[in-house]
């Protein structure tokens, strides 16, 4: 009886972790990866990178590249085999007197390896929908399945494909196949700046999760022809409709403070509202200001409320400071009450801004990531070139 009760037991602890909620990683390292954003205009590139941490085993990931207007999308595979690691760029360059975005990569993890070929994959030609041609936006890395190799050598890409396939075809083979473990991914967002000016680059680690998916994904959702919707790929142990209520509560806030410095002239807040776009969304935000001192501004006459749309907004302080009249040249601002204003169903059936199917969510409350980009000051000069990042 002893032994009975104990396999029982040990049957419960592995249910109990298959269905984990999912959570913010501590260590950078998690199963599903978000690079809060890239840009792809004039001098403005984006690299980015992903490592496979995990030395024996490997990993199917889905790369999405989202524009940021309206979440349209560009993906692909990527095969990394144990302890591999993928890079790619999103740039712009002039094609016939158009400037164009492309996704570039010469990676031997690409499943497509057409995105080495010339100036890579056009982005916006790839998805002629997207609202801002890919000029910017944030990019999604998604769990799909994981094998155990059972060493640490070299592990082929060919055997990679294969695996591949067979997911796509709805069969798992012969090999060991599980749910991408919540530790083994991560990765880096680098902007770079090339004007003949002012050489800048500014890195932030990607946002992690972990316990992003307990099973393996395949069929006929794996197709390129098909959107990667995050309840397909982000399975995590939750009712059939609710999985994205998960990830919403790891990001549902009202509020992001942003110091700055210069007037507010280097400073912007970037607020990256991932994961269910719908058309008819719109955010709103107050503002509350303080210089060093405490001081605060006299608020205008009625007090001012913004507004966003988008997946991706950028939020300069020197406009909000401007839109005050202050004369503080550093300080602090809190963009506040980051509300959904429209929660009901709108176009095409969908919630919008994020509201969430079940009660644990607050429908008004945005889910977002929020990153700081600061200029520093050079000698006696201020930069306007964003030249690092911070990530909440």
């Amino acid at each position: 009886m002893r032994k009975l009760l104990s396999s029982m037991a040990a049957i419960a602890v592995l249910s109990s972790a298959a269905v984990a909620a999912p959570n913010l990683a501590s260590d950078g390292t998690g199963d599903f990866l978000i690079a809060p954003a890239f840009f792809a205009q004039g001098t403005f590139e984006t690299h980015l990178k992903v490592i496979n941490t995990n030395i024996t085993n490997s990993i199917i990931v889905r790369a999405v590249v989202r524009d940021s207007a309206n979440s349209r999308e560009v993906d692909f595979p990527i095969l990394l085999t144990p302890g591999d690691v993928w890079t790619g760029k999103v740039y712009a360059t002039t094609v016939d007197g158009v400037e164009k975005t492309f996704l570039q990569s010469t990676d031997d993890s690409n499943y497509l390896p057409h995105a080495g070929n010339g100036n890579g994959i056009d982005l916006a030609a790839t998805n002629t929908n997207a609202g801002n041609g890919f000029k910017s936006g944030y990019v999604e890395f998604y769990p799909i399945a994981q094998y155990d190799e059972g060493t640490e050598g070299k592990i082929s890409k060919t055997l990679m494909e294969t695996r591949f396939k067979a997911l796509a075809n709805n069969t798992i083979g012969t090999e060991l196949v599980t749910g991408v473990d919540e530790d083994s991914l991560t990765g880096t967002v680098t902007v770079v700046n090339n004007s003949s000016a002012v050489k800048a680059a500014m890195t932030l680690p990607m946002t992690a999760i972990e316990n992003a998916s307990d099973a393996p994904v395949r069929g006929g959702v794996m197709a390129a022809s098909q959107d990667t919707i995050p309840t397909n790929f982000l399975v995590n142990g939750a009712a059939a409709g609710n999985e994205l209520d998960d990830f919403y509560m790891l990001f549902q806030n009202d509020e992001v403070v942003v110091p700055f410095d210069n007037s507010g002239d280097v400073t912007n807040v970037l607020l990256t509202f991932w994961g269910d776009y719908s058309a008819c969304q719109t955010r709103s935000y107050t503002i509350d200001i303080r210089d060093n001192e405490e001081n605060m501004p006299e608020a205008p006459s009625p007090i001012p409320t913004f507004s966003l749309t988008g997946e991706l907004a950028s939020v300069g302080v020197k406009s909000l400071l401007d839109r005050y009249q202050t004369s503080y040249t550093s300080g602090w601002i809190r963009l506040q009450n980051l509300t959904n204003v429209n929660t009901a169903t709108c176009v095409g059936g969908q919630l919008s801004n994020q509201a969430g199917n079940t009660a644990s969510l607050t429908p008004t409350r945005s889910a977002f990531i929020p990153t700081i980009m600061s200029g520093v000051k050079v000698g006696d000069a201020w930069t306007t070139n964003w030249t690092y990042l911070i990530a909440k």
